[in-house]
């Protein structure tokens, strides 16, 4: 066996051995939660990362280059900021991605809720907006200043207005990290109500103290 051959073998072994695991499901256990996860193939499978990048360190680095190269060859999107007045006499500020032509009245809106420190620069923000252009829907942003995330007047004021302005469209959320948790609290408060067809939550948390309680012990090697 020759020297690279062997350092191919003995990364290979440690990589089956040390890095691939079976995941670590934590939920609350209720007799449907548990049967469902039973059924599920989600603690059977097991978590095999891209083995010449593993490192969660590693793949943060990369992502994140990625991500900048991405933004550097694709055009920027145009944004138009419309303000609406919220409940307490301020505004609720919403940035519009401008299309280079004419949308129909009724294509879809894409209304995004960004994560804590959040906005427009964000670089999911940017390429969800190219993403909703390019398939001829609208992308908007509620940019949010607030810090109470279980408030969720501003979502509704933002809701209202889309739905004023563009009555004949279909509306769909996406909400990310404390962003998720507004809008899954707006949603448990109005239920179907709600003027939105869909929605997806990327890191959010029903209950975010609990979920931050979870978080700090839960043994993450990486704290401090």
């Amino acid at each position: 066996m020759t020297v690279p051959t062997f350092f191919i073998f003995m990364w290979l072994m440690y990589y089956q051995f040390r890095v691939r695991e079976r995941p670590t499901v934590r939920f609350l256990r209720t007799p449907y939660n548990v049967q469902l996860v039973e059924k599920s193939r989600i603690t059977r499978r097991m978590f095999s990362p891209i083995f010449w990048a593993f490192h969660s360190h590693v793949q943060t680095a990369l992502c994140t280059l990625l991500n900048d190269w991405a933004l550097l060859i694709q055009p920027a999107v145009a944004l138009s900021e419309e303000r609406v007045p919220a409940f307490d006499g301020n505004d609720v500020i919403l940035y519009w991605g401008v299309p280079k032509v004419n949308l129909p009245a009724d294509a879809p809106v894409v209304l995004l809720s960004h994560g804590v420190y959040g906005g427009p620069q964000e670089n999911y923000v940017k390429n969800m907006f190219a993403i909703s252009l390019s398939q001829g829907w609208r992308p908007v942003l509620l940019f949010r200043w607030r810090f109470d995330f279980h408030d969720t007047r501003d979502l509704t004021t933002a809701l209202d207005a889309i739905k004023s302005k563009y009555s004949r469209a279909p509306i769909f959320a996406i909400g990310y990290s404390a962003g998720a948790h507004v809008l899954l609290s707006y949603l448990n408060k109005v239920g179907r109500s709600t003027p939105l067809v869909a929605a997806v939550l990327v890191g959010g948390a029903y209950n975010m103290l609990e979920t931050m309680h979870l978080t700090k012990h839960m043994g993450n090697p990486y704290e401090t």
